[in-house]
């Protein structure tokens, strides 16, 4: 495999924090308060979705798009119409984590009480955003979550990742394995994938929860990270490539002028934004 720049574009004002894709768009969201859309055909932007607050995190699902703030807000767009569907008032600070399944959406952020913080994760089962369903109290900072069908993984400041048990949402296991901060997680059917601010990407078994390498070049001490089919996607100036099935270097997507705020891929393309407000394209080519 092999992997060739093909398009960068700009267009926001400000720092672009997160990136979200499907079949038919491209959507960015920047600290200027907005999000853009962009045709996958033409990488032309063709809306504007518009917030209070600056966005740190973005996903979707079939129907909606989920944008989280610096301010720990939530906002739910209908994906047809490009509305509000919901606004969730986290009161958390400075940001907010989330990930879901086709059941549940689950919502992280580190709220302030007067001498202490508070460190949750509000469960919504999805279409009753009335109030959440569970509430979880991980008395650790919570940098960053992904979920499958059967567990919540929660990446710490403390230098392991917490694992609940879903449904019962009770703590499975603390894996340790980092030596640093746990900055992103990314799962499949089989594996569970870390970066850490040691500069490793950590693999693990989803059957044992056991560690089962450590791997990485040079991917710095903030690598984003993406997975595909057959490829894992770190790094923090550079994008490394590793081979899934092998755990083996591949390639380094170079060219980035400043530092990678988020990495995302579909089955044509690795797209990379920095903070210079680029979103560079990649090409995968067979």
């Amino acid at each position: 495999m092999k992997f060739s720049l093909i398009k960068s574009i700009k267009g926001h004002d400000e720092w672009i924090n997160a990136l979200y894709i499907d079949k038919d768009y491209l959507y960015s969201g920047s600290d200027d308060k907005s999000i853009k859309v962009w045709d996958k055909k033409t990488w032309n932007p063709v809306r504007v979705l518009n917030h209070e607050d600056e966005i740190s995190q973005l996903s979707g699902d079939d129907k909606f798009i989920y944008s989280g703030t610096k301010e720990g807000k939530i906002y739910i767009w209908k994906k047809s119409t490009y509305e509000i569907e919901k606004i969730f008032e986290l009161n958390g600070y400075p940001s907010c984590s989330f990930s879901m399944d086709k059941i549940y959406f689950i919502a992280g952020v580190d709220v302030p009480k007067e001498t202490t913080w508070d460190r949750i994760c509000k469960i919504w089962q999805k279409g009753n955003w009335i109030k959440p369903v569970f509430i979880i109290n991980t008395k650790k900072s919570i940098n960053t979550l992904v979920t499958d069908n059967s567990f919540l993984y929660i990446g710490t400041n403390d230098n392991f990742i917490q694992v609940f048990q879903k449904e019962k949402w009770e703590l499975k296991k603390e894996l340790h394995g980092h030596s640093d901060r746990i900055f992103n997680l990314a799962v499949d059917e089989n594996y569970l994938f870390s970066t850490s601010s040691d500069g490793k990407i950590g693999v693990w078994n989803k059957q044992n929860l056991d560690i089962i390498n450590k791997i990485g070049n040079s991917i710095g001490t903030t690598p984003r990270l993406a997975i595909d089919n057959n490829f894992i996607y770190a790094g923090s100036y550079d994008v490394e490539v590793w081979d899934k099935k092998k755990l083996n270097f591949v390639s380094n997507l170079e060219g980035h002028d400043d530092v990678i705020f988020d990495i995302k891929v579909d089955e044509s393309y690795i797209y990379t934004v920095t903070r210079s407000n680029t979103i560079r394209i990649w090409k995968k080519n067979q």
